[in-house]
């Protein structure tokens, strides 16, 4: 009887070849479970979050942009400010959702970013609640708390897409 053993060669491309595919198979299984999970309907609801900074306006009846900022991301620190600046043209309040942080970060610190709220998620909400992990995230609100548009929402809400402010619902280019 023959015996026949594969080389060494071989099998350092059989490891090479299927170590990262366990890998892939293992990270795709765990984003998989994440997606299929039943998430929380994001809501604005203050008294979820921890207030930093800036000023409510109880009286403030319009639209609400919340925006998703960790503090050491520099593209959350650099686009935050434009987002603000955009909305507040707009006549729209933006309030600064900080995500991923043990402690309450600086206020001080995060004056920059020129929004009318700053918040603190705390209890990570954000994160394992409503199942959101997209840092610089803009997320717009009604004034009642309920969630207008996200990059997460259900494509089954087309018609409130459509009739978001600034967005024509025949298509087209916004002017």
């Amino acid at each position: 009887m023959i015996v026949v053993r594969p080389s060494a060669s071989v099998m350092a491309t059989g490891w090479l070849l299927g170590v990262p595919l366990a890998g892939l198979v293992t990270l795709g299984s765990a984003w998989l479970l994440d997606r299929s999970r039943p998430w929380e309907s994001p809501c604005w609801c203050t008294d979820r979050f921890v207030r930093l900074g800036g000023k409510v306006d109880p009286d403030y009846r319009g639209e609400r942009w919340v925006v998703a900022v960790q503090p050491d991301c520099s593209h959350c620190m650099a686009t935050t400010p434009v987002i603000a600046d955009s909305a507040r043209r707009l006549g729209i309040r933006v309030a600064a959702l900080l995500v991923d942080c043990r402690r309450a970060p600086d206020a001080a610190r995060l004056a920059p970013l020129h929004v009318d709220e700053l918040w603190w998620d705390a209890h990570a909400v954000w994160r394992r609640r409503w199942g959101h992990r997209v840092y610089g995230e803009l997320m717009r609100f009604e004034p009642d708390g309920t969630l207008i548009e996200s990059p997460f929402e259900s494509p089954a809400a087309p018609e409130r897409r459509a009739a978001a402010p600034g967005r024509d619902p025949r298509g087209g280019d916004d002017e």
